[in-house]
C-alpha cells in the first residue's frame, strides 16, 4: 500500500507503513490530512484500475493490486473534500464496515487450525496438491514476498504454528485474496464468519 500510494500521489511518500497498521487497529490517535490525501490518490487510482483496467502511472503490472477494495460513498468514487470531512469527523463513511476485527491469543489460535484446514481442503478440491504444489499456489495468491510471512503461511497450513491475534488482523487482506482463489470467503467479513463457525 505504502508503494502504491506513493506511485498514485507522483513519487510522494505521504503513506507510511506504520500509520496503514495504526489505521488497522484503530491506535492512530492523530493522523494529519496528508494520510488522508494520499488513501484518496491511491483509492482514486484503485478504482481507475478496477473501471478501465488503467494502471497506476509508475507501476508495469497490476499483479499487487489486480483486485482492489475500493472504497465508496453511495456506490461512486469520494472527492477529496469528502476525506478531508472525514478527517475533521463531520462526515462518517456510510458504505463502509467501520466495526474492526480484533482476535485474542486464543481465538488466534484456533483461527490459525481452522483457516490452514480450509486451506488444505480448498486446494484437494481445486485438484491443487498440498505437499507438492503449495509453494506455487502462494506465490500466485499470496500477495507477499515477505520470506517470514512466506514460511509462516505455509506454516499455518501444515498446522504447525499459529498467527498471534496481531498478525492475523494484519493478514487478512492477503489472506482473503488465498481463499478467494480456493472458491472460499471473499470478503474479510465472510472470512471471519467462517473462521468463527467454519461455514461459508
Amino acid at each position: 500500500m505504502t508503494s502504491l500510494a506513493k506511485h498514485a500521489l507522483n513519487g510522494v511518500g505521504w503513506l507510511h507503513s506504520s500509520q496503514i497498521s495504526g489505521l488497522r487497529h484503530g491506535k492512530l490517535y492523530s493522523p494529519g490530512p496528508r494520510t488522508f490525501l494520499a488513501i484518496h490518490a491511491l483509492n482514486a487510482a484503485l478504482w481507475e484500475y478496477k473501471e478501465n483496467k488503467t494502471l497506476i502511472p509508475g507501476t508495469s503490472s497490476s499483479s499487487n493490486y489486480r483486485d482492489p477494495m475500493v472504497i465508496t460513498e453511495a456506490g461512486s468514487l469520494p472527492e477529496a473534500g469528502w476525506w478531508y470531512e472525514v478527517f475533521c469527523g463531520l462526515r462518517e463513511p456510510s458504505d463502509m464496515q467501520l466495526e474492526a476485527h480484533f482476535f485474542s491469543e486464543d481465538v488466534a489460535k484456533e483461527h490459525s487450525r481452522v483457516l490452514g484446514r480450509l486451506i488444505r481442503f480448498g486446494l484437494m478440491t481445486n485438484g491443487v496438491d498440498p505437499i507438492t504444489e503449495l509453494d506455487e499456489f502462494l506465490r500466485e495468491h499470496y500477495p507477499t514476498k515477505e520470506v517470514d510471512r512466506v514460511r509462516k503461511m505455509r506454516a499455518i497450513v501444515f498446522n504447525e504454528t499459529a498467527w498471534t491475534g496481531e498478525e492475523l488482523l494484519n493478514e487478512l487482506p492477503a489472506l482473503v485474496r488465498v481463499t478467494t482463489a480456493i472458491d472460499g470467503p471473499r470478503t474479510e467479513d465472510e472470512l471471519v464468519e467462517y473462521l468463527k463457525t467454519g461455514v461459508k
